[in-house]
């Protein structure tokens, strides 16, 4: 049996996964010129539903003055991967 926070994880994990199935499989190429940019807000969007929780204990931990721990190192890894496919125009 599943608890209520597995479950509400389990709900995000699913809107997510099919969020991004929806990002992935969208022709952004037709959208112009500034396709990248277009493509990384859409794919931002299940990230931040997923990731919600990481990016904000990272910033937590920022504040309290422990930096470089899990969660910062990996929302840069993250955000990072996504800006830097976004810019060199490939797929992630």
């Amino acid at each position: 049996m599943l608890t209520k926070k597995q479950k509400k994880s389990l709900k995000l994990i699913i809107i997510s996964g099919i969020l991004y199935a929806v990002c992935a499989l969208l022709p952004f190429e037709k959208f112009g010129e500034h396709h990248n940019i277009i493509e990384l807000l859409c794919y931002f969007v299940p990230y931040i539903i997923c990731g919600f929780a990481v990016l904000k204990k990272a910033v937590f931990n920022i504040f309290s003055g422990r930096i470089f721990d899990e969660n910062f190192l990996m929302a840069v890894a993250t955000i990072g991967a996504l800006v830097l496919s976004a810019i060199s125009g490939h797929d992630s």
